[in-house]
C-alpha cells in the first residue's frame, strides 16, 4: 500500500494518478498519504536540512520560538490596547456626533417655530395695513361729507 518516489512533485503527479490508492513516501522521508495530507520527513518540513538532530538543538529552537512567541503575544497586547483606544474614542465621536444631531434638529425645529412666527407677524402687518387703508379711505370720505355739508350750509 505504499509506494517509494523521488520528491513531492513526483508523489503528488502518482497520487493523483491512482486516485489516492497508495501512500507515496519521498527519499527525503516526507510522506503523501492516500488521503492526501502532506507530512514532513527527516528534514521536519523545513526543507533545508538544518532542523537540529539532539535534544539541546531542539531545545534552543523551542527557546528560540518561545521568545518569538512572547514577542508576538506583546505586539498582539499593543494592539488590542490601541484597538480598545480607538473604539473608545469611536464610541465618544459617536456619542458627540449624535449630540450635535440633536442639537442641529432643536435649531432647526427653532427655525422653523421662528419662520412661522415671522409669517404670521407679516400677515398681521399686511392685515393692519388695509385697515389703515379702509380707515384713510373713511376719514377722507367723511371729510368730504363734511366739506359737502358745509358747502351746502354755507350757500
Amino acid at each position: 500500500m505504499t509506494r517509494i518516489v523521488r520528491n513531492l512533485e513526483a508523489a503528488t503527479a502518482a497520487w493523483r494518478d491512482s486516485k489516492g490508492a497508495f501512500h507515496y513516501v519521498t527519499l527525503a522521508g516526507e510522506l503523501l498519504s492516500r488521503h492526501g495530507v502532506y507530512t514532513g520527513g527527516y528534514l521536519n518540513g523545513n526543507g533545508n536540512g538544518k532542523a537540529p538532530a539532539s535534544i539541546l538543538g531542539r531545545k534552543n529552537q523551542i527557546a528560540e520560538l518561545q521568545t518569538a512567541l512572547s514577542r508576538l503575544h506583546d505586539k498582539v497586547s499593543a494592539t488590542s490596547l490601541r484597538k480598545g483606544a480607538l473604539q473608545s474614542e469611536q464610541t465618544e465621536l459617536q456619542a458627540s456626533l449624535q449630540q450635535a444631531q440633536s442639537e442641529l434638529r432643536a435649531q432647526e425645529v427653532a427655525i422653523a417655530t421662528h419662520e412661522g412666527e415671522f409669517n404670521a407677524l407679516e400677515n398681521s402687518q399686511r392685515l393692519l395695513h388695509q385697515k389703515i387703508d379702509t380707515v384713510v379711505y373713511e376719514i377722507q370720505s367723511l371729510a368730504a361729507q363734511e366739506q359737502e355739508g358745509l358747502q351746502k350750509r354755507g350757500v
